[in-house]
């Protein structure tokens, strides 16, 4: 069972967190910002437990840590109760913020998610992050704080867990995960976090979703091209958002390799991706991620899928043309 508290406690948003709480300087409210949606929880946790266990760190095995662990203390509240956080539940938060504590100590709102909070919620949240109650303590985890209103944000203190290096990756999931060619298959095609690791690692098809997002890069030459690659990506509709993501990842660390940032690129096929497309120059990667980032935004806006993939691949082909002709 993977046990992420031992490399949270090396990281330096920890250890910060900690120092405060050495000095007795323990912010009324901390923003979290993690890069593992689906890990968030157990990161907000590690830091729930450093700041009520009575050890100076996270000791685990006190009735403080194991009650939060199973979220069963009566004095830390998780949120959302439900899927996402609503306005009822800052309405509850602030009510309870009032009253005495269960166990006489510190109370703790634990918030993950916090992002998807709308601006009614956070505007509520607002009152009690501006004249906190003794003894309260807010904690809100994020995957990005771009929603969050720059209200919310300057009134709490930011900390921000980087993604694991790949050695600290392998280090933590190898005992759990076996095969070690296909860890670092998903290693090096995820994100770095937790969570999409094993995601990968336990999906086979994602790996051939990936392996659709390299040919487009290589093998999109034609508008028949466009044609044949809508077809094969649209077979594997459940992972059309992997597949951007993918296609993303892809154009970002290109432009790393065509920046001379060749050590900030951990996936070892870009450079085969690199070298076999010679329509690829600074310019034309810097104007297809424009083009990833405006379909992603259609289809945020409830675009149909096929069409917005059809427009991207021809923008993209686009851009491959006009490249290759400057060239010329």
């Amino acid at each position: 069972m993977i046990n992420l508290t031992n490399s949270i406690k090396k990281t330096t948003a920890f250890n910060i967190v900690k120092k405060d709480k050495e000095n007795g300087s323990l912010s009324h409210a901390y923003l979290l910002t993690v890069n593992d949606k689906v890990f968030l929880k157990d990161y907000l946790k590690a830091f729930a437990k450093l700041i009520c266990c009575e050890e100076s760190g996270v000791c685990e095995t006190c009735r403080t840590c194991t009650l939060i662990e199973s979220e069963k203390h009566l004095d830390v509240t998780f949120l959302p109760k439900e899927k996402a956080i609503l306005t009822a539940d800052i309405d509850s938060l602030i009510e309870n913020a009032y009253i005495k504590t269960f166990e006489g100590g510190k109370r703790l709102f634990i918030l993950s998610h916090a992002e998807n909070m709308n601006a009614v919620s956070q505007n509520k949240l607002l009152k009690i992050l501006e004249e906190p109650p003794e003894n309260v303590y807010i904690l809100l985890g994020v995957v990005s704080d771009y929603p969050l209103l720059q209200t919310v944000k300057s009134r709490v203190k930011k900390l921000e867990i980087p993604p694991f290096s790949k050695e600290e990756l392998f280090s933590l999931l190898e005992k759990d995960y076996l095969d070690k060619n296909r860890l670092e298959l998903a290693t090096v095609n995820s994100d770095f976090s937790v969570g999409e690791v094993i995601r990968l690692y336990e999906n086979q098809e994602l790996l051939e979703v990936k392996k659709l997002a390299d040919s487009v890069i290589v093998n999109l030459n034609s508008s028949s091209k466009v044609l044949e690659t809508s077809y094969e990506i649209m077979k594997k509709k459940a992972y059309f958002t992997d597949f951007i993501n993918f296609l993303e990842n892809n154009y970002r660390n290109m432009l790393l390799y065509f920046e001379n940032k060749k050590e900030l690129i951990l996936d070892k096929n870009i450079t085969y991706l690199v070298e076999t497309s010679i329509d690829y120059k600074t310019q034309s990667i810097v104007a297809i991620l424009d083009k990833i980032s405006t379909a992603k935004k259609k289809l945020f806006y409830n675009g149909n899928e096929q069409m917005v993939l059809e427009w991207l691949l021809l923008q993209i082909l686009e851009v491959k043309y006009i490249c290759k002709k400057l060239s010329v």
